[in-house]
């Protein structure tokens, strides 16, 4: 009671209070902030700051994209074509970092799919045409998607020749057999040199046609693919698709 007593006197008299424990500064920003391209999307990561437990968020410019997390890296899913930048402050229960700076715009890249039958595969396009002998992979009839494009395509139409990863669009595709080979090229060549002519577009071609296909040959619900017969050949392009994102999200 006493002790209540004094405490009560010393705030009539208007005597200052005892000071209060000073509060721990809020986290340093995190540093070295990268976005990484990955399937569907981005990696964001940072440098963990050292020595407490700490709330990381990530936001964007412009506002719609983020996450929060207490590990040092998150995947934001991105699906459009915004040029989205990134960055992460820290949180604990003694205040918020400043942002980190903002990161390097994420550049996307668009990727076409060519799918069907012979037509799409260029049964008769021959890359040397045989009677002029004009090469239509070489100048003049180039542009600048040639060198900035990349295709790849599956083995179920050009034989012995199918691209694993993606390569130039000028690379040529081989029917036939190794001994009598005939360098072909499809739409996709035609289709990419207009896009860059019109646009400076770089895009990634995705070649999956059967020649002979019909629909049925196409069915989403038939998952097994079948070269021999040409069969299942929607999952075996959605596949393809798949494995060739993820080798461009590996190159950056």
């Amino acid at each position: 009671m006493a002790a209540g007593l004094a405490v009560a006197a010393m705030a009539a008299l208007g005597l200052p209070a005892l000071p209060a424990a000073a509060s721990p500064s809020a986290p340093p920003t995190p540093a070295n902030l990268t976005v990484k391209a990955k399937y569907g999307g981005v990696q964001v990561s940072w440098s963990k700051v050292p020595g407490r437990v700490v709330t990381y968020s990530v936001s964007s410019t412009p506002a719609g994209k983020g996450c929060t997390t207490i590990a040092k890296s998150c995947f934001i899913a991105i699906t459009d074509a915004t040029p989205w930048q990134f960055s992460v402050t820290a949180s604990s229960g003694s205040g918020t970092s400043a942002p980190s700076s903002l990161s390097a715009h994420y550049l996307h890249r668009v990727v076409l799919i060519v799918a069907g039958q012979s037509n799409a595969t260029g049964w008769e396009s021959y890359s040397t045409d045989p009677t002029t002998g004009k090469d239509y992979l070489a100048a003049p009839y180039t542009n600048g998607a040639d060198s900035q494009d990349q295709i790849v395509w599956a083995p179920w139409d050009v034989l012995k020749a199918h691209s694993t990863h993606p390569v130039a669009l000028d690379t040529p595709q081989i029917r036939g057999t190794t001994k009598h080979p005939k360098f072909i090229f499809g739409p996709e060549i035609g289709l990419a040199r207009q896009l860059w002519a019109d646009k400076a577009l770089p895009v990634t071609i995705i070649k999956a046609a059967y020649p002979g296909s019909w629909m049925a040959s196409w069915d989403p619900s038939d998952p097994t693919l079948d070269v021999q017969t040409g069969t299942g050949l929607f999952s075996g392009m959605v596949a393809l698709v798949k494995k060739t994102m993820e080798a461009d999200a590996a190159q950056g």
